[in-house]
Order: structure tokens, then C-alpha cells, then sequence
């Protein structure tokens, strides 16, 4: 009997290629990487105190030897760092690259039963699988609808298929210690407080064409929007090209009020960092600047296509107290690396 399959559809970008897939052909016989949990200390104010170093190192993908990487606390990506709701936490990040770095990370909540999960680059989705002892299941990246003509489908990856994860279930299952001190699932989760389109102080607008946003591409020395902290914006977000694009933004989270024109599909509840931008088409993101304001210190925004962020289509804003204006960025100390 095959194994189900769990549909995950990639979207990407690159010039144009013949199809490639590797269903069927994957034996799954390296395990899955699961980073370690973060270690942590108490301060004197009680907070939870996280150490993160940022450091060169060596990893073996299984290719032909190892390969130079970064990581945090490791030479490959980081640590999971887990606190619990309305705890006070302190992350302090050193780095010990040869080059600046920024960190930045999410938190996504928007549960929904579906049988597939498009995601863009740079886009993350918590999936849970209920499996049966004995079980098997394979991740399996499907051909994306990226609302792309059939006379560019080469140059979007978009009749590519990926087995890329599968999950195998014990013949005999137990509940992981991990879990254990969670308890039993809850009938419902807490319900999403979203802002409100009543509580808007500003709207902005955002076209992504060819590299640039705003007929801008990146340039480190300079600020592109000043945002005032406790401010409401709604970020009217449009991909002005045939083909795809999505959105990032650094510093806060947003949710989405309409693609297209429409109320978003249920998949696309919930806080978000990234989204997938169809061609053509236009986006309303609502978002809460609640804090962390710095005149000196800019959030990125961007494309999180690798090719199109590498050539320029990024901006930066800032966050500003009350009354006070954009400072000047440092750039010898700018952040260049996403």
C-alpha cells in the first residue's frame, strides 16, 4: 500500500528549465536534522535569559564532503528556543562572522485541516500529521498554482515535483516526554486578536517590479518609510509583473485583509510574515507597530525570492517615538545579511 502523501507546494523562480521531479526516488535514509533546545538562564529581573552565537562552521548536506555553513550555537542554523506565553525573555546575539548579520525569527498561528500548504520562499507552516502505528507518510512538493501564464511555467519551477520528508510511525507509539508536560490538547484554541482596520493611522503603498520596490532597490545608507510607534498601518502590497513575487517584513507580524480584492482563503489567516504575490495582483496587510522603536536601526522588507532580494528588491523602515524624525543609519555596521 503507498504511503499518503502530504501535499506541499513550493513557488520559485529561475530561468527556464525542463521539469524535474524526484518522485519515487528518494529512499529517506539520512534523518531529519532536529535542532537541539536552546539552554537558558534566570536573570535578577526573572527573565529568561538565551545566549546566541553566530559562528562559521562545516556540514555534510550528503554530497561530496563537507561545506562551509553558518549557524547559531552550531555550524548549521540555530537552536529552538521555547518559552511560555507572557514570559519575559532576553535573547543576547553575538556574532563571530567576519561580516555584519541580523536575526530575526516568527511565530505563526492559523490552524486549519487542509490536504495541501502553498508556500513561497521563505514562507513557514506548522503541520500536524495524526498517524497510526506502523504508518508512513511522505511530504511531497506538488506543481504550484503561482497564477503564472503556461508560457512561463519554465522559468517559475512550476511543473516541479519534490518528495522531500517521510514520516515514519513505531510499530508501538507513546506520548513524548516533550508533550507529556503539555497536557492533553485543548478543544480550541485562543482566538487570533487581530487588529482593526478602525484603529488605522496610515496606509502605504508598495509595487514590486523587476527588483525594485517602489522603483527603488536597496541601498543601505537610506530609509525608505518612518513609522511611528503604536502606529496601524495597512500596507497596500501589489506584484505589477507576469510573474511571481512575494513580500517579508521584518520586526513585526501582519495579517491579511484582502488578495485580490477578495477576503483571504482560510490558509492565509492569522499572523504571517510572508506572502505569496500572484502576478498582477494586489494585497492589503494590516500590522501593529507595537514597540522596539530605534531612529538608527532599520527593519528590512523584501522580496524573499533569493534572486530577486540578492539584486536589490529590499527596502528599510524605521520605528520613531513621537515627534522625533529618522536618524542616520551606520552602515559600517548595516545589516546585509537576511
Amino acid at each position: 500500500m503507498a504511503a499518503p502523501m502530504l501535499g506541499l507546494a513550493l513557488t520559485g523562480c529561475q530561468p527556464g528549465v525542463a521539469p524535474v521531479s524526484t518522485v519515487g526516488e528518494v529512499d529517506f535514509s539520512r534523518p531529519l536534522a532536529i535542532p537541539p533546545l536552546a539552554t537558558s538562564t534566570t536573570d535578577a529581573a526573572g527573565r529568561r535569559v538565551f545566549e546566541l552565537e553566530a559562528r562559521p562552521g562545516e556540514s555534510d548536506f550528503g554530497g561530496a564532503g563537507s561545506t562551509s555553513t553558518w549557524g547559531c550555537n552550531g555550524p548549521y542554523l540555530g537552536p529552538t528556543i521555547i518559552a511560555r506565553e507572557g514570559q519575559a525573555v532576553r535573547v543576547t546575539l553575538h556574532n563571530d562572522l567576519d561580516e555584519p548579520a541580523t536575526v530575526h525569527w516568527q511565530l505563526l498561528e492559523a490552524p486549519v485541516a487542509t490536504p495541501g500548504i502553498q508556500l513561497s520562499p521563505g514562507e513557514r507552516a506548522e503541520v500536524l500529521v495524526s498517524m497510526s502505528p506502523g504508518d508512513t507518510a511522505v511530504l511531497r512538493s506538488t506543481p504550484p498554482d503561482l497564477g503564472v501564464a503556461d508560457v512561463l511555467a519554465s522559468s517559475t519551477s512550476r511543473s516541479d515535483s519534490f518528495d522531500v520528508l517521510e514520516l515514519r510511525a513505531a510499530d508501538s507509539l507513546r506520548v513524548a516526554d516533550s508533550l507529556r508536560a503539555v497536557g492533553e490538547a485543548p478543544e480550541a484554541l485562543v482566538p487570533l486578536d487581530l487588529p482593526s482596520e478602525s484603529a488605522v493611522t496610515e496606509e502605504c503603498r508598495f509595487v514590486l517590479d523587476r527588483t525594485q520596490i517602489n522603483q527603488r532597490e536597496m541601498d543601505v545608507s537610506r530609509i525608505d518609510e518612518v513609522v511611528k510607534i503604536g502606529a496601524t498601518e495597512v500596507w497596500n502590497v501589489r506584484n505589477n509583473m507576469a510573474l511571481p513575487h512575494n513580500v517579508h517584513v521584518h520586526d513585526v507580524q501582519f495579517a491579511l485583509l484582502s488578495a485580490g480584492g477578495s477576503p483571504p482563503p482560510s490558509e492565509l489567516g492569522g499572523w504571517k510574515d510572508t506572502v505569496y504575490l500572484r502576478p498582477n495582483t494586489g494585497y492589503r496587510l494590516i500590522m501593529l507597530f507595537a514597540d522596539y522603536a530605534d531612529a538608527d536601526t532599520p527593519y528590512m522588507y523584501h522580496c524573499h525570492l533569493l534572486a530577486h532580494e540578492d539584486h536589490g528588491m529590499m527596502g528599510q523602515s524605521v520605528v520613531v517615538e513621537p515627534g522625533q524624525q529618522a536618524g542616520t543609519i551606520d552602515t559600517g555596521e548595516a545589516h546585509d545579511e537576511h
